[in-house]
């Protein structure tokens, strides 16, 4: 997973990864805003290292990454993450799974650590978009840290069968993916697109919330209840006293 850090910090260098970033530091903030709790757990770095952990409203945060040093730092596989069963309620994945060979082993470890009505946001770059178009029509891989491009109805989907509530989805980045786009031009395009053509955004946020639901025992009311052996005869013994 090196090598694809190291790629991603090349693009998140680049004017176009700057805007990505920004845009998405805007829309973590407002999902961070609805998440409370001890812990959140960042699974993988982009950007810098508190790029999105400083926008938590948890008392401690933690990125998961090969190499920190300026923020705490878990090393670990996000396919097996050392982490505990059910110790922590929030869990951000920044194109966590784009970058993964086995994206739902990664949910599925998620969904190990997190508590009973945690939360997981995760963010991804649409292969319908002018993103995904780019890397079909671009020689090399586009951006070449994603090893594959994944649909946001497909995310929320796995979501669902994991048990999981859709608490809200944004899309973002409608602007065509080059060089040389003038800021007011930008915001235009962004602001149209958000209403017009919201399936071709470059990118999305999935944020959704673990749902556990307990079983709750019904005891029988004291009139349901009946007495054993009730309808049967009377014991000779009586019948004969009487």
């Amino acid at each position: 997973m090196n090598d694809h850090r190291s790629s991603a910090e090349r693009w998140l260098g680049t004017a176009l990864g700057k805007r990505v970033l920004s845009q998405e530091k805007d829309l973590v903030d407002l999902a961070l805003a609805q998440v409370f709790g001890p812990q959140l757990l960042q699974i993988g770095r982009w950007g810098d290292e508190g790029a999105f952990l400083s926008l938590s409203r948890t008392r401690r945060s933690a990125l998961i990454d090969s190499a920190s040093r300026h923020v705490p730092c878990i090393h670990s596989s996000p396919e097996q993450l050392a982490v505990a069963t059910h110790s922590v309620d929030a869990v951000l994945l920044p194109h966590t799974l784009e970058r993964s060979c086995a994206p739902h082993q990664v949910l599925r470890e998620v969904d190990r650590i997190l508590v009973g009505d945690g939360h997981v946001i995760i963010l991804g770059l649409n292969p319908t978009g002018p993103m995904g178009l780019r890397r079909v029509l671009s020689r090399k891989k586009f951006p070449e840290h994603c090893l594959a491009l994944i649909r946001m109805r497909r995310i929320e989907d796995w979501l669902k069968l994991l048990g999981y509530e859709i608490r809200g989805t944004k899309r973002f980045c409608f602007a065509w993916p080059m060089k040389g786009l003038k800021a007011a031009h930008l915001e235009k395009i962004e602001s149209l697109g958000s209403r017009c053509w919201p399936v071709l955004a470059g990118g999305y946020m999935v944020h959704a919330q673990k749902r556990v639901y307990g079983m709750t025992p019904i005891r029988p009311t004291a009139r349901s209840r009946q007495r054993v052996g009730t309808g049967l005869a009377e014991p000779t013994a009586r019948k004969m006293h009487d």
